[in-house]
């Protein structure tokens, strides 16, 4: 008995075929087929042969042997070979959530007017976007570090506001950032100015010129 393929020191992946050939001067009743000490299967029907799932096992070197037995129960056993299993093992899923803080305006800061609120975020693998919320609603993405977002505040009422942002990476991971606290102290409008009627804080021609029209406006209905 002898295994006639693979051949010997050959490197297999996925499913390999072993073929065995054999003879007896009666006739052989079946050939085993073994990897070291292990049976892996048992062929009664010539050609012999046996799949082996390389993908079940790890990758590295395995022995292999086919044993054939006649009626009479007589055995042999061929000649031993080696192969090495070399499958391409994926990586393990991604389970690693990314972190985030952001680093300005810091805790407890007064802005006003325009502010550039900037975040950090790291992962283990790469960070695809970053979002901000401000009083829990999103109010801006960033998907390229530095992460930057312009936060108006002359939107937001005078006060408390809280700011957190979230990160996520290719996988889908995603993680909060503590929670920063800034107050908003924006100083009131101006007061209109007397004589200032088109409101662009400026007494000039147009504001003459409005006012000139609604006097004649006036007077025509006075008129009438």
């Amino acid at each position: 008995v002898s295994i006639t393929s693979p051949a010997n020191n050959a490197t297999v992946s996925g499913t390999a075929s072993l073929t065995a050939t054999a003879s007896d001067n009666i006739g052989v009743s079946r050939v085993d087929f073994y990897n070291g000490a292990t049976l892996l299967q048992s062929d009664t029907t010539a050609p012999y042969t046996y799949t082996l799932d390389t993908t079940a096992i790890p990758n590295g070197t395995y022995t292999l042997t086919a044993k054939a037995y006649d009626a009479a129960g007589n055995n042999a056993t061929s000649s031993a070979i080696n192969i090495t299993v070399n499958n391409v093992v994926a990586p393990p899923p991604d389970t690693t959530a990314p972190s985030t803080s952001i680093t300005s305006p810091a805790a407890g800061a007064t802005v006003l007017s325009t502010v550039n609120v900037t975040a950090s975020a790291a992962d283990n693998v790469g960070i695809t976007k970053v979002e901000l919320y401000i009083d829990g609603a999103l109010v801006g993405t960033d998907f390229a570090a530095s992460y930057i977002f312009s936060w108006i505040t002359t939107g937001y009422s005078n006060g408390t506001h809280t700011l957190y942002t979230k990160a996520y990476d290719a996988a889908g991971n995603s993680s909060v950032s503590s929670s920063t606290s800034v107050t908003v102290n924006n100083p009131p409008p101006p007061s209109p100015k007397a004589g200032d009627v088109n409101g662009d804080n400026n007494i000039d021609v147009f504001d003459a010129s409005i006012m000139l029209f609604n006097w004649n406006k006036s007077g025509q209905t006075r008129a009438q």
